[in-house]
């Protein structure tokens, strides 16, 4: 069976920052699917995926009036991807690997907003767990700039399917 994994992020960019010097934090949660199937929820605990597979990154407002996406940048702590011909960090925008996908349901997190994606990336076939940052830039609906990040991990565990 060949999966196809994600990372839901989820936030509402009405949200006021108490501190507008740090990022606000996101809800997360992975979610996987069979090629050609459903997405599921698969929680908030490390993500173990297959090599040689598929890895999206969805990004969800839930505000009323949700804000721009203008930039997502996963950043992996050890300095490289687990994917295939990925430099680190990643960075996408409007125009430059982020796709605008309108309204959409987050199985990882549980959530309808208004949904931006990015991928897929194709795992590399090498065991290892991989630390990262997903901070998202974005205007909220009166202009202003807005940082949201979560720090969760994925652990490749070796070659899937051929």
């Amino acid at each position: 069976m060949t999966l196809k994994y994600a990372i839901d992020v989820a936030f509402s960019s009405a949200t006021l920052a108490a501190n507008r010097e740090n990022p606000i934090a996101m809800a997360y949660g992975f979610a996987s699917a069979e090629l050609g199937g459903s997405w599921h929820e698969n929680g908030q605990k490390v993500e173990r995926v297959e090599g040689g597979t598929e890895f999206y990154f969805a990004i969800f407002d839930v505000a009323e009036k949700p804000g721009t996406v203008v930039q997502v940048v996963i950043d992996f702590t050890a300095g490289t991807t687990p994917f295939v011909d990925e430099k680190n960090p990643i960075s996408v925008g409007e125009g430059s690997g982020l796709q605008q996908i309108g309204l959409g349901v987050s199985p990882g997190c549980n959530v309808v907003g208004y949904k931006w994606m990015a991928g897929p990336y194709t795992l590399i076939n090498e065991k290892g767990t991989h630390e990262f940052t997903v901070s998202v830039s974005l205007l909220d609906s009166g202009g202003n700039l807005k940082e949201f990040n979560v720090d969760p991990e994925i652990q490749v565990e070796g070659p899937g399917p051929s």
